[in-house]
């Protein structure tokens, strides 16, 4: 329908989306899945893209466009409105206004109705694009998985002589609110599922959490959320979670970080000499304090020659308890040879694709991957366990010099894999985390 402006046209033009058979891409950076999902994005460009001042059109300080775009919302059904004008300037404000001039009180906050939906707000040159939503289970749908087997985790392991920190509850429950997601999608049909975090946190703390806070991680998962009478055994998610799905770009990001970090070492006081590329750096005698299980671990050197481990046992990996405590639980090496495998990269679609929405908890929300980490600085190695928010980082627990032992404290996620006998009933709305869950209908 076209609309005369005093010096320009106007054509509006409607196109309507089904979220439940599309999704909606936004500036080739954002895909909405739900109407919620829209609202928050546009809530945040609020701030400086719209062409409103108070929620009304045409009122506010104004860049030159020739289109705009308005939404409106009726139950599960966005509808956007694309303005294409011919007019600049205060002209076009003018225009703008006119074209919404049977719209009284026109406000993104006190919404008025329009083709029977709620009108919100008028936007500058934004780009959409409708994504078909793809038949099928998708990595981020939600599904009904259900653990059986004990509820609670009372074991020792959760003392001072285990994690290291005496702060821990003496026991950990079944989170009964946790919602699953599908995290990855394999040839044979099979699938790898994730909890959202834990309500309960775990603490570790110094050489102790350090040696025992992966194998700790994974058995508090698997008593808690296996289904062992059908042979499904859950465990904590890990680094290696995050290589499944990193992309190309994730993988440059990362060697990028790792690589500038080694950029700024030099031989100095405290280090004897960086291999850049081995990743390695050497520290002399008073900085070469290191925990036990680090003398197993590929990448580690401890026999002061300078020479690494390369038939040892990989970060992710299961090591046998130790509850050795304080200094017993660390050892010292005549010259320390470290690797640096420590990155932080921020957990985005480019980095992780579709698994980016799974693995972001957000950044007040952080949890525990079952996978150690060393990092490398100008004066002491850093010991710690991974964690995950909005980016991968580490938590601190040891360092090489004399510093006292570090704690830290995150939630836990479970991880379970479901073989391609498992039978799945699927629901359209999996997506949606107020939508319908696929249906597990047989385990084996």
């Amino acid at each position: 329908n076209g609309i005369q402006g005093s010096t320009c046209t106007i054509n509006l033009t409607n196109t309507k989306i089904d979220f439940t058979k599309y999704s909606l891409k936004v500036q080739n950076e954002a895909v909405m899945s739900t109407l919620e999902d829209f609202e928050n994005y546009m809530k945040q460009r609020e701030k400086g893209n719209m062409w409103l001042e108070g929620g009304k059109p045409g009122k506010g300080a104004v860049a030159d466009a020739d289109q705009l775009y308005a939404h409106s919302l009726k139950g599960n059904q966005l509808t956007i409105k694309s303005i294409t004008t011919s007019c600049k300037g205060d002209t076009c404000k003018i225009t703008i206004e006119k074209s919404f001039e049977n719209l009284d009180n026109l406000d993104y906050h006190n919404t008025t109705t329009v083709d029977g939906g709620e009108l919100i707000a008028v936007y500058p040159g934004i780009k959409f694009e409708l994504v078909p939503i793809e038949a099928g289970i998708k990595i981020g749908d939600y599904i009904d998985y259900q653990p059986e087997g004990p509820e609670t985790y009372k074991e020792d392991k959760l003392g001072e002589s285990y994690t290291g920190s005496s702060n821990n509850n003496t026991e950990i429950t079944r989170d009964s609110n946790m919602k699953w997601q599908v995290l990855k999608k394999y040839e044979d049909g099979s699938i790898d599922i994730i909890g959202t975090p834990t309500s309960q946190n775990v603490y570790f703390k110094g050489a102790t959490g350090y040696n025992n806070g992966v194998t700790i991680l994974n058995d508090i998962c698997k008593t808690l959320y296996s289904r062992k009478e059908d042979g499904i055994n859950a465990r904590s998610v890990n680094i290696e979670d995050f290589e499944r799905a990193i992309t190309n770009d994730g993988i440059t990001a990362r060697e990028n970080y790792i690589n500038t970090e080694l950029g700024k070492l030099s031989s100095n006081s405290y280090i004897q000499s960086v291999n850049k590329a081995n990743k390695t750096v050497t520290y002399k005698n008073y900085w070469s304090w290191y925990p036990n299980l680090y003398a197993e671990e590929n990448g580690s050197g401890t026999t002061g020659n300078g020479i690494i481990k390369n038939d040892g046992i990989e970060e992710s990996a299961e090591a046998e308890l130790d509850t050795s405590t304080g200094d017993n639980a660390r050892r010292k090496a005549e010259n320390l040879t470290t690797k640096y495998t420590f990155y932080q990269l921020e957990i985005n679609d480019n980095n992780y694709g579709d698994a980016s929405n799974v693995l972001n908890s957000g950044s007040s929300s952080s949890y525990w991957l079952a996978s150690r980490f060393v990092l490398c600085s100008s004066w002491k190695g850093v010991f710690g366990l991974r964690f995950a928010s909005a980016e991968i980082g580490g938590g601190t627990l040891i360092c090489s010099n004399s510093d006292p032992a570090y704690y830290n404290v995150y939630s836990l996620r479970p991880v379970v894999h479901l073989g391609s006998k498992v039978k799945i009933t699927e629901s359209d709305s999996a997506s949606r985390v107020d939508g319908n869950p696929h249906t597990i209908t047989a385990y084996n």
